[in-house]
C-alpha cells in the first residue's frame, strides 16, 4: 500500500439505484435521461487495486505426468493465497486466466461468469496459448494499478509481454514456478519472484522490500 499514490474518494462509474442507497449519490441528468434513479460508485484512489493473471495455457506449464503439472498447482494455490489477502484486507482485486475459461473449466462445472474467483480458480485446467489477446485486453482495461502475473518454466520466455505492461500498470510482479534456474528480469522494475512451490513463493513475497 505504500508504493501507492495517496488520492480520494473519486467517481468510477454508474449503477441503478438500490433501497439503502443515499440519495445524494444518485446522478440526476443520467436518471432523467434512462429513466430509472442511477447512483454513482466511488471508488479510494488511494488503496491499491489487484489484478492477479493466472497463466493457464498448456505450454507455460509443459512438465506434466499422470496430472496436473506439478508448476500449476502451485500458481493455483499463489493465486488462492493472494486473492484470500485481498479479501481480508478488503483491497478490489479482480482473477483473470490467459486461457479461455469455457475451454478448461472442469466438466459440470457452474457457468464462470455466475461464480466467484476462488471458485473459478478452482474449476481452472490449462488450455490453449491466448496470451497476446489476453495482455491486449490487460493493456486496453487496465483493471487495477498492481499486476501479480503467475506463470510455469514455460514462461520465462514471455516475462517480457509480462514487462511491457508496466506503461499500464505501475507495479507489476511475476511469480515463476517450477523453472529450473532463475529468470532474469527482461526489463527495469519488473520484479520475478523464481519459486518452486507455493511456500518457497510465500517465503519470497515476504523478502521483496520494493514494488
Amino acid at each position: 500500500m505504500d508504493s501507492v499514490p495517496h488520492g480520494s474518494i473519486t467517481f468510477d462509474s454508474l449503477r441503478e439505484y438500490v433501497v439503502g442507497d443515499e440519495l445524494r449519490r444518485v446522478h440526476w441528468r443520467t436518471s432523467a435521461r434512462v429513466g430509472e434513479l442511477m447512483v454513482r460508485e466511488n471508488v479510494d484512489t488511494s488503496l491499491p487495486r489487484l489484478v492477479v493473471l493466472l497463466d493457464n495455457r498448456a505450454v507455460a506449464h509443459p512438465q506434466r505426468s499422470a496430472g496436473p503439472a506439478e508448476s500449476f498447482e502451485s500458481a493455483c494455490e499463489a493465486a488462492a493465497s493472494v486473492l484470500t489477502a485481498a479479501y481480508r484486507a478488503d483491497l478490489p482485486v479482480v482473477l483473470v486466466l490467459v486461457a479461455p475459461e469455457e475451454e478448461v473449466s472442469a466438466a459440470g462445472a457452474p457457468d464462470a461468469g455466475a461464480a466467484g474467483p476462488l471458485d473459478r480458480l478452482a474449476a481452472a485446467g490449462l488450455g490453449a496459448d491466448t496470451l497476446d489477446a489476453t495482455l491486449t485486453r490487460l493493456r486496453g482495461d487496465r483493471l487495477g494499478d498492481t499486476l501479480i502475473a503467475l506463470t510455469g518454466p514455460g514462461g520465462r520466455a514471455t516475462l517480457g509481454r509480462f514487462g511491457a505492461l508496466r506503461g499500464a500498470y505501475p507495479s507489476v510482479v511475476v511469480g515463476v514456478f517450477g523453472a529450473a534456474e532463475p529468470a532474469q528480469p527482461p526489463t527495469t522494475g519488473l520484479v520475478v519472484i523464481d519459486a518452486v512451490d507455493g511456500a518457497a513463493f510465500a517465503a519470497e513475497w515476504d523478502r521483496v522490500r520494493r514494488w
